[in-house]
């Protein structure tokens, strides 16, 4: 895997929108509808890249999910609690790092494995298995780190599986298998419009909390 100054540029952008958006929160509220649909886009686009034989190809070696997701789920917590209390954290602020880093990975994830030129197969199918197994996974680590438990409602969890990565993938592969010579006109523009999205999420999401932020 290859990243260059451009792609690494992507968390700074993602600070300096977030400044922009605590400060600037009601231009950006007003695209709160909007998460969802650009959240699927992403997926979508993502899957514009791919092709069925890339799925094949991973479900070949299900061991390498089966060992992305165990070190998710084993490692990440764990480096969100030693970072939360590096930096001495409240308490609140403790929960939430640690309930992050319980989650399952998510559209950014996969976005950056493709920025970096890795196996975007393989990222979309462990978000797709690690959120099956958060449902279970992420309460029981939340009560270990924590001593709090957290209900995660597991058919609203597999709608949002459906509504934003599987369809918006196999549309995206769909549309690459039947339409690869228009796909291939566009393909450059793949990961700028995948991270301007992805940025607009981000200020979005921070827009909604800048209360507790600022």
């Amino acid at each position: 895997m290859q990243l260059t100054m451009n792609h690494l540029s992507f968390p700074i952008c993602a600070i300096l929108i977030s400044v922009i958006a605590i400060y600037f929160n009601e231009i950006f509220i007003a695209a709160a509808d909007s998460v969802v649909v650009m959240l699927a886009l992403v997926m979508f686009l993502m899957g514009l890249t791919l092709s069925k034989q890339d799925f094949l190809r991973i479900r070949k070696k299900p061991a390498a999910i089966f060992i992305g997701v165990l070190l998710q789920f084993s490692l990440m917590p764990l480096i969100a609690l030693i970072l939360a209390y590096a930096f001495q954290l409240s308490n609140q602020l403790t929960a939430g790092m640690v309930l992050v880093g319980s989650c399952a990975g998510g559209t950014a994830s996969n976005v950056m494995t493709y920025l970096a030129k890795g196996d975007v197969a393989l990222s979309i199918s462990m978000t797709i298995v690690s959120t099956l197994i958060g449902v279970i996974a992420t309460p029981l680590l939340c009560e270990f780190y924590l001593s709090q438990t957290v209900d995660v409602d597991a058919f609203e969890l597999l709608q949002s599986i459906l509504q934003l990565v599987f369809i918006p993938v196999l549309l995206g592969i769909f549309v690459n298998s039947y339409a690869a010579a228009y796909v291939s006109k566009i393909e450059k523009w793949i990961p700028k419009i995948s991270i301007l999205l992805i940025l607009c999420i981000i200020a979005v999401v921070v827009a909604l909390n800048a209360e507790r932020l600022s």
